[in-house]
C-alpha cells in the first residue's frame, strides 16, 4: 500500500530515462543534481552514464540521453507494482494518481531515442493513473507529439498532463511551468493541483 506524502502535490514519481543538460541560467538551480549526488547505487542505474562527477566534487549532467536495460521490471512500475496508487491522490478521492514521470531529467531530451519517449509515455498512457511530464525542451516535445498517429491522440490527451518549463523565471529552473491543456484533463484537477501545476 502506498502513501502521498503530505507535501507533495503528485502521487509518485517514476524515473525509467534520464539525462539532461543546462539550457538555461535556471539550471544551475536544479534540485535534481544535489539529490543525486546524496545517492549512491552499488549497481548500474538509470543515472549510470547520464550524470558525472566534476573536478570540485560537484555532480553535473552529461547530457547523455540514459533509459533502464530493457526487460529491467521499472519499465512497468506504472503497471506492476503501483498499479493500484496510493490511498490519498493529490488531485482528491476518487482521482486517478498523477506519476510524475522523468524527474530526474528530461523525457524530451535532445538525442533521446524516439522508442524511449513512446515507451514512457505508451506505459502511462496504459496503467489507469495520469502522467505528469514536464519539460524544457518545448520544441522536441512538440515535435514528437506532431508526429503520433492521430487515432492515438485522444488517448494520450486524456493520461498525459505536460508541462512546460520556461528556460528561466524568477532565477528558478521550473519556476513557472505552463500547462499544455488537454480537454480531458482539466476535469480532473483540484484547486490545490491546478496551484501547484501553475494552471
Amino acid at each position: 500500500m502506498f502513501f502521498r506524502k503530505p507535501d507533495w502535490w503528485w502521487d509518485w514519481t517514476w524515473t525509467p530515462v534520464s539525462g539532461c543538460r543546462p539550457v538555461s541560467d535556471g539550471c544551475k538551480y536544479c534540485w535534481s543534481l544535489p539529490w543525486l549526488k546524496c545517492h549512491t547505487w552499488q549497481t548500474e542505474t538509470v543515472y549510470t552514464g547520464a550524470i558525472e562527477e566534476a573536478v570540485d566534487g560537484s555532480v553535473r549532467w552529461t547530457g547523455d540521453a540514459t533509459a533502464l536495460r530493457p526487460g529491467d521490471p521499472m519499465w512497468n512500475f506504472p503497471l506492476t507494482t503501483f498499479r493500484d496508487g496510493v490511498v490519498n491522490p493529490a488531485l482528491g478521492p476518487g482521482k486517478p494518481n498523477l506519476i510524475f514521470a522523468v524527474v530526474d531529467g528530461d523525457l524530451f531530451l535532445e538525442g533521446r531515442p524516439t522508442e524511449d519517449i513512446n515507451r514512457v509515455c505508451r506505459t502511462l498512457v496504459a496503467s489507469k493513473h495520469l502522467g505528469l511530464l514536464c519539460s524544457k525542451y518545448i520544441r522536441q516535445m512538440v515535435d514528437h507529439l506532431a508526429l503520433l498517429d492521430p487515432r492515438s491522440v485522444p488517448r494520450w490527451q486524456s493520461k498525459l498532463l505536460l508541462a512546460l518549463v520556461p528556460k528561466i523565471r524568477n532565477g528558478l529552473t521550473g519556476g513557472g511551468r505552463t500547462c499544455v491543456h488537454w480537454p480531458r484533463l482539466d476535469g480532473l484537477c483540484t484547486s490545490h493541483s491546478r496551484h501547484c501545476l501553475g494552471r
